[in-house]
């Protein structure tokens, strides 16, 4: 049915009202496709476990640059211990001096667990007791050994330095998505 107005101005007609009530089709299916891009936009943004993950892979980062920072400044290896569920990660040392157990900044403790959602895991890192160590030296590297049970101050001479790691570490966060980082064993540089 074509709808023009042809002459002089008159009342509608019927056959000009019935053509001017509601929508096309092809507004409809524009709406709905505008309306699902919408949804599917918003539902991205309220999606919690990757930012968590992501969030949690920072934080750990931020605590092995700490590890890395204080065992630099000092004689004895500092490192991280993660727990063998890979629930949580605690800060460690050898440094005789330290009467008390290390405390991770932003943590307020010793130890950090890990959000229910969020799981981590890591290869090439010392394995002590069923608990994986990462493990600094004085000039920042990756040790192979003196880690948190080694006797206080014993591991480091300064005649014989710590042997380096042999591989580089990686460690995964996992939530809905993983989240990988790898450290260098000659560096210690996370990334």
């Amino acid at each position: 049915m074509i709808c023009q107005s042809v002459g002089p101005k008159r009342q509608p007609s019927r056959r000009w009202a019935a053509c001017r009530r509601g929508f096309t089709l092809v507004e409809i299916v524009v709406v709905l496709v505008l309306l699902g891009v919408l949804a599917a936009v918003a539902i991205s943004k309220y999606s919690t476990s990757n930012i968590t993950a992501a969030t949690e892979a920072d934080v750990f980062k931020a605590s092995l640059r700490y590890a890395q920072q204080r065992a630099m400044g000092d004689i004895s290896t500092w490192g991280i211990s993660i727990a063998a569920d890979g629930l949580s990660y605690s800060l460690f040392t050898n440094n005789p001096d330290l009467k008390t157990n290390p405390i991770l900044p932003g943590v307020g403790a010793n130890t950090r667990t890990l959000s229910s959602v969020v799981t981590m895991s890591s290869s090439n890192a010392v394995s002590n007791g069923g608990k994986k160590e990462i493990i600094f030296d004085y000039r920042g590297r990756l040790a192979a050994s003196g880690g948190s049970n080694a006797s206080a101050g014993a591991e480091y001479l300064k005649t014989a330095p710590l042997a380096v790691l042999g591989n580089d570490v990686t460690v995964t966060f996992t939530g809905d998505t993983g989240k990988s980082m790898t450290i260098y064993a000659k560096t210690g540089f996370a990334q």
